[in-house]
């Protein structure tokens, strides 16, 4: 919990009962408590439940969550089954506050078994999107869980052939108007521009077809979690054919539209480069030079303009590694820098890296995502609530 709910919790603790609260009064301090308090609030009395379960009130508690580092910690050591050449393993999903040195805030929601090469009994965490994860098992089964409400939902079969075989996903997010929850995928060797746009609440997936260089850009980047900002999906930038600038792709999530935007003045492309999103703000890290990191920062949205704010020194001589490991701000000015194995916190004002030790384990086995989570109490439609065992892979908490 952090300092604001620690202090919302005294505040209840000190009133008393119920009605030495106002209503207003109530709703701010359960507006900053975390979800697990939320919860167990509304148990207190009618008003308290009427307030917490209010719709209105339950968007705005999912907008004022802090975002969370999601990592993988390995329950057990791996069993290697040396007749088939397959790795077992029991994998827990633990959150913990950006930028937080406090182990005891971890907080673990799901585990689940993994297989490599994956084969029957496993599963494999895609994506992170609005406070729901999304699995794919062994089946080609794309599995949508929201750990807080326990809910979950499965999305249609894929249309062609075997479910799932060949195809490759490359945007999940959440379409505000239609409340839907919704994956773009695409088969690895279909050259035409049709995509598979599977939804909650759809029988059957939908097909959009699309043609031109952006879209021939994104099927050719190495698979990331594209950003969400102002109603647009944003990839990594990338050259411009014919040019010597850099542009991003971007998706209109409303007209489902591709796009591109201008990217930063970077000189080559060879340089890893990835893409994430700071207080409403497109980030760029030019992740090219060895044991350093230049931050590009979008001034001007409809204007295209960047600018290089900061020059972060790191440990790391490898950077290729930082495209699969989170990027973001924690919401005070701080930068977090993950890799795979650690945790850094850039100070912006004291232009200081610190380490954060909480992330570690004395056994060392925790991983860091490239995912990031954020609590949400919202009952989405089409979501089912049941046990554990009805969503067969995976153990919630």
């Amino acid at each position: 919990m952090d300092e604001a709910a620690t202090r919302a919790t005294k505040v209840i603790r000190l009133a008393g009962a119920p009605p030495h609260l106002a209503e207003d009064a109530i709703t701010e301090i359960l507006l900053r408590l975390p979800a697990k308090s939320v919860i167990r609030f509304r148990a207190v009395c009618t008003a308290w439940r009427r307030i917490a379960t209010d719709p209105h009130f339950l968007a705005a508690h999912a907008r004022l969550r802090p975002a969370d580092v999601l990592f993988y910690t390995y329950l057990e050591p791996r069993r290697i089954r040396h007749a088939r050449s397959s790795v077992v393993e029991m994998i827990a999903l633990d959150t913990l506050p950006v930028s937080s040195d406090d182990a005891s805030q971890r907080r673990r929601l799901i585990s689940y078994s993994s297989k490599y090469p994956r084969k029957r009994g496993s599963c494999l965490l895609l994506s992170s999107c609005n406070g729901v994860l999304l699995f794919k098992d062994d089946k080609g089964s794309y599995i949508l869980c929201n750990p807080v409400t326990r809910q979950w939902a499965e999305l249609p079969w894929l249309a062609h052939g075997n479910r799932g075989t060949g195809f490759r996903e490359y945007a999940f997010y959440f379409h505000q108007p239609s409340s839907e929850y919704r994956l773009w995928c695409k088969r690895d060797w279909f050259i035409s521009g049709t995509w598979d746009v599977l939804c909650t609440g759809a029988t059957e997936p939908r097909q959009v077809d699309f043609h031109g260089e952006a879209v021939r850009t994104i099927t050719d980047l190495v698979v990331t979690t594209p950003v969400d900002l102002h109603g647009r999906l944003h990839w990594p930038p990338h050259r411009a054919p014919g040019t010597d600038k850099m542009e991003i792709v971007m998706l209109e999530t409303l007209s489902e539209m591709f796009r591109t935007m201008a990217g930063p003045p970077i000189s080559t492309t060879t340089r890893p480069i990835n893409l994430f999103d700071m207080e409403g703000q497109l980030v760029v890290a030019d992740l090219g030079e060895m044991y350093c990191i230049n931050l590009w920062f979008l001034e001007d949205y409809d204007a295209g303009r960047w600018e290089c704010r900061h020059r972060v020194a790191t440990p790391w001589q490898n950077q290729w590694n930082l495209l699969r490991v989170v990027m973001m701000g924690d919401g005070e000015g701080n930068i977090i820098l993950g890799h795979q194995n650690c945790l850094l916190k850039h100070d912006k004002r004291s232009k200081t890296l610190s380490m954060v030790n909480s992330v570690d384990t004395p056994q060392h086995n925790v991983k860091l995502s490239r995912h990031v989570f954020r609590e949400n109490l919202v009952q989405h439609p089409y979501f089912h609530t049941r046990s554990s065992n009805d969503l067969r892979l995976i153990h919630l908490w």
